[in-house]
């Protein structure tokens, strides 16, 4: 932009290319006070030269005082030396004018053409165009009776080509936008960031202060925010009034958000409540006071100058302090003052400028936005950090968790084993109050497991660890199972517990220990708050999924606890009514573990009427169809498996009635754990059996006892022993002897999933969790002792076992067992038979003994061919070992009937290999059934 100097009202324009600058019309023009010329009265009047940007009132003519401040004048400058064409004329900041271009009028403001006074407001449309050549002449007049700013020309007229100018105009409003769309952004981020943390106080201050901000911004300098308001004087300043006095108090408060500690509230306060006082003030009286030198906004300005001293008083401190943002915060602030001393000396008309303030807000709503966004890059580092350490935190807890549970669990596995002793008389007869003490004992010491077991499931699920063994299931068996545990604690009830799940209800596809606990969960707590009146479970097909209801007349549940009874540690506070206590888990379990199974689980109840709880589990129909298959073969994988252990018990058998010494032996059973508790509980368990039991404390005192010549039966050993643990014990028996040759049993209380896995890896039979009952021990260390009997019977008489015995034994060992195995094959609708060695009927099911009219023990021990009319000659190839068998291999033949009757069937051959020995397995298939002619 260039600058060239008028002379006594005239300018030279000579030099000028108005393609390429704009050029302000600076200098002395012609002044006539008090007078409101056109352009031909000019000449008749005599002029005196006046400055521009400088208002008339600080000016003195040549003659004579200054002029007054408010009243009219006319401004009048020649333009000479111009290219002919089409220009633009920008006069910013006035009111209350006309302008005329060579006698021509331009524009004329509302205020200048009324006969009363008009406040006017600022417009964006301050450029006027017009066309001139050679020369022309620029004719202001002005009226300024209520706004000193009004008085002249403060801001010197830009000169330019049409073009030139109205670039000059968009660049302008540019800039504006640019800065007020900073402003408006950042004031909307730190409100998202409120929201998203109501604790931050100071972002909702913050915000506040930016869209005040904005507002004021879009009024001052280029006004784009009076384009979408009304043309009205009052509302544009009461606006940059209330919005410039509000910064002030959201200013102070934020400040005093940041560093609370360094100043005196009171001062805080009373800057505050001053400013917020001042606002309506403002508001409320008319606008020509509010534009008055000594206005209330006067009173705004001190409190202005108080807040930056008393501001930069705490930023001092900050900075002394070293205190982090600070150093920004004082950089941000010191624009922000030098900008309100700009503005402060504008109002006073002491400087003529430009509103700086909107410029440095920007510039400190930036800064602030940076440390913002740093402290909240740290913060989430820091959480970051934070995570971390709470995952290694967490697997820590839950070691501990399991560790805890140990120790819990163990003095329980001695309380409940203990009183089972006793109650079962190892010390003789008791009196029957002393045995129903005893009874309490088992009770509470069982429901304090059950209460960790809670804690873990719990854990399990928030962590996700919980795994599901899912599988056809029948929920009125389930049923009946949990009815069954609750028998005891239904015997002082004044209510009655009705399952109406019929036998035939849909299977559900699902894990049968999870439903269990499911049940139990819901029927405890129906227990648990039911006096009296009835508990049914029922159940209902609902598309592809099968609800189980269980309803109570019992309490019910205030609507107040509805929104939170799924929560974890939740509990109803009516303890009396609580007969059975809890961690307030058993729900929320429930409910994770429905969710688990893809199903839901909701409720409804009335207080004093009664509860339902309905959950919703899927059909296994939908699991059923392609799983048919592979559950055929697992039957009969698992009837030859069992074949095979019948043999070998049998075996086992015959050799002790052979040998009377041997029937009579004693077995030996080492006992090591490292609590004197648990080693007497299981020697009393095991006092009921034929053995004997040898306890020992630690994994090396039974190492050493073992390499002296010492060789049990069986061991049983538990896991956490100082010294040496129960995995590196199993690791150095298993060194020397087989699985069965010295069966191991882990105990212990810790039943993680991982500590299964590595206990079975080292090479344990079996694992038994503490607190665990007589029979479940008895039973284990039986079956246990029955492997290393046969273990030792198949050692000892391999080579004493002929074809014959072998035959014989399976023919009374079929014949034995008949009844179990039908019921399994009974399940597979096809007729089946097992053959043999030399192809004999080993096994049948009942479907085939009907099918050809023949009794069981007729058909076992018979050879298959005997029954066939004809023996195919691929069969016959395949029975005897001749050629492979197939599993794509089906042959149509015809059987011999008991009765006069022939039955054409197709039968298909499969082969099936166990650890012993290799057995056929044929399936029938009938076509048709004929009667034989009578002879």
């Amino acid at each position: 932009m260039e600058e060239f100097y008028a002379t006594k009202g005239v300018i030279s324009l000579k030099e000028w290319n108005p393609d390429h600058n704009l050029v302000m019309l600076e200098g002395d023009w012609n002044f006539y006070w008090d007078k409101l010329l056109d352009q031909h009265q000019i000449a008749n009047e005599t002029a005196s030269p006046i400055k521009i940007g400088k208002e008339w009132y600080k000016q003195k003519p040549d003659k004579g005082p200054s002029y007054p401040r408010f009243g009219s004048a006319t401004f009048h400058l020649k333009v000479r030396d111009i290219i002919q064409g089409r220009y633009g004329i920008r006069l910013k900041n006035l009111r209350n004018f006309a302008l005329y271009i060579n006698g021509e009028l331009r524009h004329e403001s509302a205020g200048y053409g009324s006969d009363s006074v008009i406040i006017e407001p600022l417009r964006l449309n301050d450029v006027f165009y017009f066309s001139a050549r050679d020369s022309f002449d620029i004719l202001i007049k002005i009226k300024s009776y209520y706004n000193g700013k009004n008085s002249g020309l403060l801001y010197t007229p830009v000169l330019g080509s049409e073009e030139g100018i109205l670039s000059y105009k968009l660049l302008r409003i540019g800039i504006t936008s640019f800065i007020l769309g900073i402003v408006l952004i950042i004031g909307l981020y730190n409100l998202l960031l409120f929201i998203t943390d109501r604790k931050s106080l100071a972002a909702l201050l913050f915000s506040l202060f930016c869209f005040c901000a904005f507002i004021r911004g879009g009024l001052v300098n280029e006004p784009l925010l009076m384009e979408l308001l009304p043309d009205s004087g009052d509302l544009f300043y009461k606006l940059i009034a209330a919005t410039t006095i509000l910064l002030l108090p959201l200013a102070v408060s934020y400040f005093y958000t940041l560093y609370p500690d360094r100043v005196s509230r009171f001062v805080v306060y009373t800057i505050i409540i001053s400013s917020f006082l001042l606002c309506p003030v403002s508001i409320i009286i008319p606008t020509s006071s509010l534009l008055a030198p000594f206005s209330p906004f006067f009173l705004y300005q001190l409190l202005v100058l108080v807040s930056v001293i008393l501001t930069l008083y705490l930023l001092t401190q900050a900075l002394i302090r070293k205190k982090d943002g600070a150093a920004y915060n004082t950089a941000g602030l010191l624009a922000i003052i030098f900008a309100a001393v700009n503005d402060i000396l504008m109002n006073f008309n002491l400087i003529h400028s430009i509103f700086l303030v909107p410029h440095a807000l920007v510039i400190y709503a930036i800064l602030q936005t940076y440390l913002n966004t740093r402290e909240r890059s740290q913060a989430y580092r820091t959480i970051g950090h934070l995570n971390d350490s709470l995952i290694k935190l967490d697997k820590i807890k839950d070691e501990f968790l399991a560790n805890t549970s140990h120790e819990l669990r163990t003095p329980l596995h001695g309380i409940i084993g203990i009183a089972e002793s006793m109650n079962n008389g190892k010390d003789g007869p008791l009196p029957q109050k002393v045995k129903d003490d005893l009874n309490l004992i088992k009770t509470i010491a069982l429901k304090q497991n059950n209460l960790i077991n809670d804690i873990l499931d719990f854990s399990k699920l928030r962590n996700r660890e919980l795994t599901l063994h899912k599988s056809a299931v029948d929920i009125h068996v389930a049923v009946q199972i949990v009815l069954t545990v609750f028998e005891r604690a239904l015997q002082n009830k004044n209510f009655i517990i009705v399952s109406e799940v019929p036998k035939n209800a849909p299977m559900v596809y699902a894990d049968e220990v999870r439903v269990e606990q499911i049940l139990y969960n819901l029927i405890g707590n129906a227990i648990k708050f039911t006096d009296n009146g009835s508990i049914t479970i029922s159940s209902k097909q609902e598309g592809n999924f099968l609800a189980i209801s269980v309803t109570d007349t019992g309490i019910g549940i205030p609507a107040e606890y509805h929104s939170t009874l799924f929560q974890p540690f939740h509990q109803i506070e009516e303890s009396d009514k609580r007969v059975y206590g809890g961690t307030g888990l058993g729900l929320s379990i429930t409910k994770n573990l429905v969710e688990l199974h893809g199903g839901t689980i909701t409720f409804n109840s009335e207080v004093n009427r009664g509860t339902t709880f309905t959950f919703s589990l899927p059909l296994a129909d939908d699991f059923s169809q392609s799983a048919s298959s592979d559950r055929n073969s697992f039957l009969i994988n698992r009837m030859v498996t069992d074949v095979s252990d019948w043999r070998k018990n049998e075996n086992n058998n015959q050799e002790n009635n052979s040998d009377e010494t041997q029937n009579t032996a004693v077995s030996n059973v080492l006992a090591v754990d490292d609590d004197p508790v648990n080693l007497r509980v299981i020697m009393n368990h095991l006092s009921a059996l034929s053995v004997k039991t040898t306890a020992v404390e630690s994994g090396k005192e039974a190492l050493n006892l073992i390499n002296n010549g010492f060789v049990p039966d069986c061991v049983i050993l538990d896991i956490m022993m100082p010294g040496m643990s129960g995995y590196e014990v199993c690791k150095t028996l298993r060194t020397r002897f087989s699985h069965h040759e010295l069966p191991v049993i882990i105990v212990t209380a810790r039943n993680q999933i991982n500590d299964l896995s590595i206990a079975f890896e080292c090479g344990a039979n079996d694992y038994l969790v503490k607190p665990f009952l007589k029979e479940e021990l008895v039973t284990r260390i039986s079956v246990a002792l029955s492997i290393n009997q046969a273990s030792k019977a198949i050692n000892e008489n391999e080579t004493l076992k002929t074809q014959l015995y072998e035959k014989e034994q399976l023919f009374r060992e079929t014949r034995m067992n008949n009844y179990k195995l039908s019921k399994i094959l009974s399940i597979i609708h096809d007729s089946v038979c097992v053959l043999g060695d030399d192809d004999e009927i080993c096994f049948l099911s009942e479907q085939f003994s009907s099918l050809l009219g023949y009794s069981k023990d007729t058909l076992i021990g018979r050879n298959f061919t005997s029954l066939l009319q004809k023996v195919p000659q691929e069969l016959k190839e395949m029975l005897y070992g001749e050629k492979e068998i197939t599993s794509d291999y089906i042959e149509k033949v015809t059987f011999k009937s008991d009765t006069a009757k022939e039955t054409n069937a197709h039968i298909t051959l499969m082969k099936l290999e166990t650890m012993e020995e290799t057995f056929k397995v044929v399936i029938i298939k009938p076509s048709s059934v004929q009667k034989d002619p009578s002879p």
